[in-house]
């Protein structure tokens, strides 16, 4: 009887975590999550993931422990220059049409959600830094992930070597100042980007922050089913103005979805742009 109870709470669990931040726990995640939330009753010394649920409805009149358990089930490995196809993409092929398009306004808005600890954001400042724009142009990057622990690493900009394994030597050394065993970020750089914590799933939180002209929402859209993930690149798109390109993982193709882009490929990596307007070899029409 025991483990039947067991087996119930950990499916409503399941359920409010899906209502609450659309992530499922299927398959081989169902073990992953298992895991995490004994971690959780070892961590408050309970007997059981029974006494944790109960603690969850009854004793979290503020959801510090739900939050602790959003951290935990949402820890996600990220290195600088990831996937560096589509930044290069981002550098050589968006940017230089962004500023053609938006020369009047010479704004443009770059966002990172699900930035997890932060490198991706920043590995987009370093390399914009090569656009050499100067201080006619105004550059935003933002980053948004609901995990707050990641949140504040990402505002710490201090990182390990496993962080920095794909990063040239060279930026290393510009942009990093070593101490010990951990790499802190250039402040010229750390304070170039803004971080926020914030749900995917958080449509209208979403639009209070848009519009911006580049989305970056890679490696986290495997983890939601299909309709969820519809939903949030339907926001998404919503989120960016009528000339913005949004870039997603590698693997996560996107085009069997309803979805309001058009995919372009370059060499070996894939993005997409948003519908009102086309690409023709590289350039708008």
């Amino acid at each position: 009887m025991a483990s039947s109870s067991k087996f119930d709470e950990i499916a409503l669990l399941k359920t409010k975590l899906k209502e609450y931040c659309g992530l499922t726990f299927e398959g081989q995640r169902d073990s992953y999550l298992r895991q995490k939330l004994e971690n959780r009753v070892a961590t408050l010394q309970m007997s059981s993931i029974t006494q944790y649920y109960q603690h969850l409805l009854f004793a979290d009149p503020n959801k510090e422990e739900w939050q602790n358990l959003i951290n935990e089930v949402t820890i996600n490995e990220t290195y600088f220059f990831r996937e560096k196809q589509q930044m290069d993409i981002l550098l050589k092929t968006v940017m230089p049409q962004l500023v053609r398009s938006r020369e009047p306004l010479r704004q443009i808005r770059i966002l990172s959600a699900a930035c997890a600890n932060g490198a991706e954001a920043y590995s987009l400042a370093i390399l914009l830094q090569n656009l050499k724009l100067g201080e006619r142009w105004r550059i935003e990057i933002e980053g948004m992930d609901i995990n707050q622990k990641n949140v504040e690493a990402a505002r710490r900009a201090i990182y390990n070597e496993s962080d920095l394994r794909s990063i040239d030597p060279l930026v290393k050394v510009v942009f990093f100042e070593r101490q010990d065993t951990h790499y802190i970020l250039s402040p010229a750089i750390a304070k170039t980007v803004r971080f926020f914590p914030m749900n995917l799933l958080n449509f209208a939180g979403l639009q209070k922050m848009a519009p911006y002209q580049v989305i970056f929402c890679r490696n986290v859209l495997y983890y939601f089913d299909i309709p969820t993930r519809e939903r949030i690149i339907q926001s998404l798109a919503e989120s960016l103005t009528a000339d913005g390109y949004l870039f997603v993982g590698q693997t996560e193709f996107i085009g069997e979805l309803s979805i309001p882009f058009k995919m372009y490929r370059e060499v070996d990596a894939v993005f997409y742009k948003k519908v009102n307007t086309i690409l023709v070899n590289n350039k708008e029409r």
